[in-house]
């Protein structure tokens, strides 16, 4: 006996129908695969570029958040003043018989008393024996000037001769005399200084012959 069966469904679909659906099932995933997987490559990318920044830019902007320390000034010191002894023409000739020589090895620019109120010119007169030249004029005139300072030698044949209030760069030329003005050496010229620690010129006379 024939048994009714019930209509079919419109929305079914055959066997081979089916065997479509299942062959085609793949190709979404797939493509959600593709898509994740170049989600993926492009994050690690971003990551990678981000990363490589060269460690010197870093460095770089690290070391401008730093304040800069200006350097500290160094102090310079005017050179010291260098004398350089010359003769110059003589208002007469040495005559024969003594005669004394400044002896260039010997000057040295020192500190006077350790003041900056003054300026001078000291040192020694001495014989060939090395005994002091007693009673000897040491005339010092400023160059292109009327100004003229004279001391006397002691017993030692030491001497000093204030030639300002103030240290001052001048040049003097300088002389020695007997007190009845006879010409003892050549006229030298000499150069003071304006540094208050070379306020004081040192220097010495020498016999000669």
């Amino acid at each position: 006996m024939p048994t009714d069966r019930p209509p079919a469904d419109e929305g079914s679909t055959s066997p081979s129908g089916g065997a479509d659906q299942r062959g085609n099932a793949p190709w979404p995933l797939a493509l959600l695969l593709v898509v994740c997987l170049i989600a993926l490559v492009s994050g690690i990318l971003l990551f990678s570029s981000g990363s490589a920044r060269p460690p010197a830019l870093r460095v770089v902007a690290e070391a401008s958040d730093t304040p800069t320390i200006p350097p500290r000034p160094t102090s310079t010191r005017p050179p010291r003043t260098t004398i350089v002894p010359r003769p110059t023409a003589s208002p007469t000739p040495l005559p024969p018989g003594l005669h004394f020589a400044l002896d260039a090895a010997s000057i040295e620019y020192v500190a006077g008393t350790g003041r900056c109120d003054w300026s001078g010119i000291a040192g020694r007169v001495v014989h060939r024996n090395g005994r002091g030249a007693a009673g000897l004029l040491v005339v010092a005139r400023k160059v292109d000037s009327d100004l003229e300072m004279v001391g006397t030698t002691d017993s030692r044949g030491n001497f000093e001769l204030r030639l300002g209030d103030v240290p001052l760069l001048a040049p003097w030329s300088l002389q020695l005399r007997s007190l009845d003005g006879t010409t003892l050496s050549d006229l030298m010229q000499i150069v003071t200084s304006e540094q208050c620690d070379q306020n004081l010129i040192v220097l010495e006379f020498s016999e000669q012959g």
